[in-house]
């Protein structure tokens, strides 16, 4: 007995507090380029000096697209690479429970982060942002939703996830098989969970990784949060992730929009919806019906919420863009300064 004892507080010491230690403090060692946005964007919430009046909340096309240094010094762009609506809202809670105080919020998602199943990314759980009381409110928010998730996808959630449904209630149909037991709990005591996956994918990469990171942040740092992708050219190809025939929210990302409104609407703060360029091979692909949709969808909250705002889709010409939805350098000068013009020179 002595000796089981023994071997378990051994294996405890040198294995899995290590490991332990690795998974909540090594994030940017093992996690993926798109970390350094998160880590970067989230430690200016508990930053006191930190407080500017206009701030941008969105995805990578946002955080590519707009740059505060060519439009205003009031703006400063909080968009996150793979960020969605859901974690938007948990970060502009905590953002304004710090706070903080912006007179003006810019909402920017591309249409994918729009109408796509993919509604909640592993990564806002593996880079530690979301917490467990957090994850348990959003899976019975959105328990009782329909899903648009394919047959295929159905079955491949389910296949990897009978071991854990055990324990997260409709969990199984919420998020992919990348997420362990393991990962909640680490959430469930308070500490970081690691994705297996992030681990795999990045564990060969890890100096290249780690300087991209650096990088990174130092030209948000410069740029007021704002960083470039691709400095590329001629790139036009059409999202296969859209759904260009009709304007179509998924439930989850309605319900998470409803309340970043509210949110925003109970600290007095004006909302303008903001649509980043298309390529025009993609852009010509939206239907009326796509279009009226989205007129509809807005116009219903504009009711609800007269200082919200939002302009259509546009196209920028094949030049501009550095991938299939990202500007290039070019492409995010002329949106900046067309920013600038129809925000601030109005």
């Amino acid at each position: 007995m002595k000796k089981f004892l023994l071997k378990t507080f051994m294996a405890l010491f040198f294995v899995y507090l290590p490991w332990i230690f690795f998974v909540s403090l090594g994030r940017n060692y093992y996690t993926p380029i798109d970390f350094a946005s998160w880590d970067f964007k989230h430690k200016l919430i508990n930053d006191d000096k930190f407080n500017p009046k206009e701030i941008v909340i969105g995805d990578s096309l946002a955080m590519t697209a707009i740059n505060p240094k060519l439009i205003n010094p009031d703006l400063y762009n909080l968009a996150q690479s793979g960020s969605t609506l859901v974690d938007a809202y948990y970060y502009l809670r905590k953002y304004l429970a710090a706070g903080k105080n912006p007179r003006r919020v810019f909402l920017s998602f591309g249409t994918t982060h729009w109408q796509s199943s993919d509604v909640f990314r592993e990564q806002t759980i593996a880079y530690g942002f979301l917490k467990y009381d957090e994850f348990n409110e959003f899976i019975n928010l959105t328990e009782k939703l329909p899903l648009f998730y394919s047959p295929e996808e159905v079955i491949s959630i389910f296949k990897n996830w009978i071991p854990f449904n055990l324990f997260f209630k409709n969990a199984i149909s919420r998020f992919r098989k990348e997420i362990t037991y393991f990962d909640f709990f680490m959430m469930r005591v308070g500490l970081s969970p690691m994705l297996i996956n992030h681990v795999k994918n990045n564990l060969f990469e890890i100096e290249k990784n780690v300087k991209i990171k650096k990088l990174m942040k130092v030209q948000m740092s410069e740029h007021d949060g704002q960083h470039l992708f691709e400095k590329k050219k001629n790139v036009n190809v059409v999202n296969p992730r859209v759904q260009y025939d009709k304007w179509n929210v998924h439930p989850i990302n309605r319900l998470y929009f409803e309340k970043i409104i509210t949110l925003l609407s109970e600290h007095k703060i004006d909302i303008e919806i903001v649509f980043v360029p298309n390529n025009p091979n993609s852009w010509n692909q939206f239907s009326k019906a796509f279009f009226n949709g989205m007129n509809q969808f807005f116009g219903s909250y504009q009711i609800f919420n007269g200082n919200l705002k939002y302009n259509q889709i546009e196209s920028f010409a094949i030049d501009k863009l550095g991938d299939m939805d990202h500007v290039n350098e070019d492409g995010m000068i002329e949106f900046s300064h067309l920013f600038k013009a129809r925000y601030y020179n109005r």
